[in-house]
């Protein structure tokens, strides 16, 4: 079992300091994401920082790596922390929306990425449906005969259409 935190005031005032961040702009932009995870990071027990300021430019330095990783991460379409990777990640794209017209848009969002891909490159509709179906880049590179970085390329640009039909 981990101690608790020692609370002195260099880390009782980052905290505050943190917290009146957070409070003065809107939840949900990057600065609130930032301040309240640094908040985390900074009652952590493994912060040992003697003064605030270096306790406060470490702790904002690594929340905001971390969101900004995390960011790039959700923007993937095709990881599970999303929720249309989710559904490629399970194989079941237009299964399980709660309306008929979720499942229309999803389909076509599938086919259009799909169409993007084989028109970018001859293995691009087959490295779509193999990401779709949880291939790793090595079984889809053996499968097709074509180098892993070939198929990482593809998958990129995968990843870039299906960005820009997602808005982002």
């Amino acid at each position: 079992m981990m101690a608790a935190p020692e609370w002195d005031a260099a880390r009782v005032g980052v905290v505050r300091r943190l917290q009146s961040i957070s409070r003065g702009v809107t939840p949900g932009t990057e600065t609130f994401e930032i301040a309240d995870r640094a908040i985390s990071l900074a009652l952590s027990a493994h912060r040992r920082d003697a003064s605030s300021e270096l306790l406060f430019r470490n702790v904002w330095r690594n929340a905001r790596y971390v969101h900004r990783r995390r960011r790039r991460v959700i923007l993937d379409p095709f990881t599970d922390d999303s929720p249309l990777g989710r559904k490629l990640a399970d194989g079941e794209l237009a299964v399980g929306f709660a309306t008929p017209e979720q499942e229309l848009v999803a389909a076509d969002l599938a086919a259009h990425i799909r169409l993007a891909a084989s028109s970018h490159d001859r293995y691009g509709g087959q490295c779509f449906d193999d990401l779709i179906a949880g291939e790793t880049v090595k079984e889809t590179a053996r499968k097709l005969r074509i180098t892993p970085r070939r198929v990482k390329r593809i998958r990129a640009h995968i990843r870039d259409v299906a960005r820009r039909y997602l808005g982002e």
